[in-house]
């Protein structure tokens, strides 16, 4: 799932104390990261079920599990492969070097609020193709209530993030489409017409 030359964690003291883990910065060299699944599930759920809470807790007041809040990010020569046989989707990300200031990432509060983030040789690369999974079962699209589709935005945040970029900054970025398929999509932008 993840090979790297070098992965560096700075943590908050005295972590196994407290409800709440600021991750002080996280730098990661020269890694790929490989996420795939030729089902409905991925190689890394194992990780998601060890972090997700067993059961509710008794008393809504009371948080389960620990929170991370994320400060600093590097990432420098890193590839993400996802390869999704199951809906019929590869997607690979690479960055030749990231940087990341942030006053909060806090993923139970779908909170990210960054200072700056600054990509150089950013690379996102999608590929489209048949996939095993039943199309009737095909969960891709959201049903959005009379009063929710005022804001046609709410299609593209479901979980309800909330996020915030002070400074943003590409250098030399690229990004690639492709479809095995050579029958466009009537809802979808066709570059053979335009």
């Amino acid at each position: 799932m993840l090979s790297a030359g070098n992965l560096q964690v700075r943590i908050t003291d005295w972590f196994f104390l407290k409800d709440t883990v600021e991750l002080k910065y996280i730098g990661l060299e020269n890694a790929v990261v490989r996420l795939n699944r030729t089902d409905s599930v991925w190689n890394y759920q194992f990780i998601a079920d060890y972090f997700t809470p067993s059961s509710p807790s008794s008393s809504p007041s009371k948080k389960s599990g620990i929170a991370f809040n994320l400060k600093k990010l590097r990432l420098k020569n890193v590839v993400f492969l996802q390869k999704d046989g199951w809906t019929g989707q590869d997607i690979t990300a690479a960055i030749g070097d990231m940087q990341m200031e942030a006053n909060e990432i806090n993923f139970d509060k779908k909170n990210v609020d960054i200072i700056s983030l600054n990509l150089v040789q950013p690379l996102f690369s999608v590929y489209n193709y048949p996939g095993k999974k039943n199309p009737s079962e095909r969960k891709d699209t959201v049903v959005l209530t009379s009063s929710a589709a005022v804001d046609s935005l709410l299609k593209w945040n479901p979980g309800g993030w909330t996020m915030n970029i002070t400074s943003f900054q590409i250098n030399n970025g690229s990004f690639k489409n492709g479809n095995r398929s050579s029958k466009p999509t009537p809802d979808q932008f066709d570059p053979k017409k335009h």
